[in-house]
């Protein structure tokens, strides 16, 4: 990019666009509206800053927000890619399993951790290590599945998992 003169902002007449932001005519400029000539105000303070252009992939952020604060020190210079998460705040969750509040990384994260998510996630809830145990030697595992809402081989893992032994085949015949 070229070294720039700094540019005279002094006496320039500022627009309000709608999407908020000021612009000001300015058609010489390398990066004008072609249809309008215009530029925006912020960025033009952030190249007078700078002493050059911005490249095409950075960006002004405004710190609080309000796009007409065209301030010095309320102007950042971002890259493309990194604007728009200063854009983006996540607010804090309760957690849906074990209800503590926590801040999670991205907007898809419902759950405080991956051992909750797990929980979350689980489509029928496990009966007590010892009311499987209980419950194996009663029922079949085709019955204890219905009554859970799983398959009989869920029941069977749930056992794997908790270490309990069940009937051998042909115990129910």
């Amino acid at each position: 990019m070229p070294t720039i003169k700094m540019h005279n902002l002094e006496g320039m007449h500022k627009t309000l666009h709608p999407n908020g932001y000021y612009t000001v005519y300015y058609p010489d400029h390398l990066f004008a509206w072609q249809q309008s000539g215009s530029v925006y105000y912020h960025r033009l303070k952030m190249e007078n800053i700078l002493g050059r252009y911005m490249n095409p992939d950075e960006h002004v952020h405004h710190k609080d927000g309000d796009p007409t604060n065209n301030s010095d020190n309320n102007l950042e210079l971002v890259t493309y890619a990194s604007h728009g998460s200063k854009h983006t705040t996540i607010p804090v969750r309760l957690c849906p399993q074990c209800k503590t509040s926590f801040k999670p990384d991205n907007h898809r994260i419902k759950c405080c951790s991956i051992k909750c998510s797990n929980l979350y996630r689980r489509l029928a809830e496990r009966p007590s290590k010892e009311e499987l145990q209980r419950l194996v030697w009663e029922k079949p595992t085709s019955q204890l599945a219905k009554k859970y809402g799983v398959s009989d081989n869920a029941v069977a893992k749930w056992c794997k998992r908790y270490g309990i032994e069940k009937p051998p085949r042909g115990y129910w015949s």
